[in-house]
């Protein structure tokens, strides 16, 4: 749509998920009865079918167009029932996995019908190699196309930061680092592990930012580390947060497995330094421009911290760079990208 092409979606619904959320109903709904509304409504004689999440890919045997095409986001349930996404305990220790998980049966089904799409989208080279390593894909199955960043993601002004802080209660005298997501691989462990080793060994104040659903062991943390005070769990609306970003100090993002990152992505149009782990895409979504450490090594991911916090330096590099490196996720690039790829295909 951003480049001028005409685009139409059909995503499949049932009026029994207003009153019923089981999981049981929700399988029954997404395996049997969303590829029947599929094959009812979705084939109207487009050139290019195209599902936009793997864990539907069960969906192609419905789909009757000439080229179909899936995207593939990550392999979460797969590398962590192979015991290639570490789990934690609430100490950041590395706990045996894979071996006590269930088989991820129904999330396999869906991989399985990857093979049978014309072509697979990528969405990083990091989730393409695992598709090759994993799923047995050839590489000339699968192109590479990152997610279209929203334009919204720019750095905001002095008047909006300052309203924001006020409205959230954001001491603008402390420095605000940025937590996000409630999943055992974002490593919230080690991160309050890696700010309680800065705040210990400076005299500088420091505040977390959560983003989120409420979550157990994110409050376990927080009371473990007795820092209630410094703590602002924020619940906001989705344009709020480019202000949100702009308003904090640091994102700090040391996540076990990524399938892309965009909250670095969006932190870094926004001229918001981020620390990352080296692991996944996620150096690869920040091009250099982010702070990447070992995510198990606490006092590095504080040395990368403060680094980020207290270099102006690197801030100025990245207040300055950081909005025009972004611009490569902007929804038109993306679309040329797709629009090239579908001709390609098509012809």
């Amino acid at each position: 749509m951003a480049i001028g092409h005409e685009v139409s979606s059909f995503e499949p619904v049932s009026r029994l998920e207003r009153f019923n959320s089981s999981r049981l109903l929700m399988r029954y709904l997404r395996y049997i009865h969303y590829p029947a509304l599929v094959r009812k409504g979705a084939n109207t004689g487009a050139d290019v079918q195209h599902v936009v999440d793997h864990g539907y890919a069960h969906l192609a045997p419905a789909l009757k167009s000439d080229m179909r095409l899936s995207n593939a986001h990550d392999l979460i349930p797969l590398l962590t029932w192979k015991g290639r996404i570490e789990s934690l305990d609430l100490n950041g220790r590395r706990l045996t996995s894979g071996a006590n998980l269930r088989k991820p049966l129904l999330n396999l089904r869906s991989l399985s019908f990857l093979k049978d799409f014309d072509h697979i989208v990528s969405v990083s080279e990091s989730t393409a190699n695992d598709l090759i390593e994993f799923l047995n894909l050839e590489r000339s199955q699968i192109s590479i196309i990152p997610p279209a960043l929203n334009t919204m993601f720019k750095p905001a002004n002095e008047t909006e930061i300052t309203a924001f802080k006020q409205r959230y209660r954001l001491d603008p005298t402390m420095k605000w680092v940025m937590l996000t997501g409630r999943e055992a691989y974002k490593n919230h462990p080690n991160a309050f592990a890696a700010i309680k080793l800065l705040v210990d060994s400076s005299d500088h104040h420091i505040g977390i930012v959560r983003t989120g659903l409420a979550s157990t062991e994110f409050e376990h943390l927080v009371q473990r580390y007795g820092v209630q005070d410094r703590v602002r769990n924020l619940f906001l609306n989705y344009t709020e947060l480019p202000v949100l970003y702009s308003s904090v100090d640091c994102l700090l993002f040391p996540s076990l497995y990524e399938g892309f990152g965009m909250p670095v992505a969006e932190a870094i149009a926004c001229g918001t330094p981020a620390v990352i782990s080296n692991r996944g895409s996620l150096p690869e979504v920040a091009n250099q421009l982010a702070v990447a450490c070992d995510p198990f090594d606490v006092e590095g991911m504080a040395g990368a911290l403060s680094n980020a916090l207290y270099d102006q330096e690197h801030r100025q590099q990245i207040a300055q760079n950081g909005p025009t490196e972004m611009l490569k996720y902007h929804p038109k690039r993306i679309g040329q990208s797709l629009d090239t790829l579908y001709r390609r295909l098509l012809n």
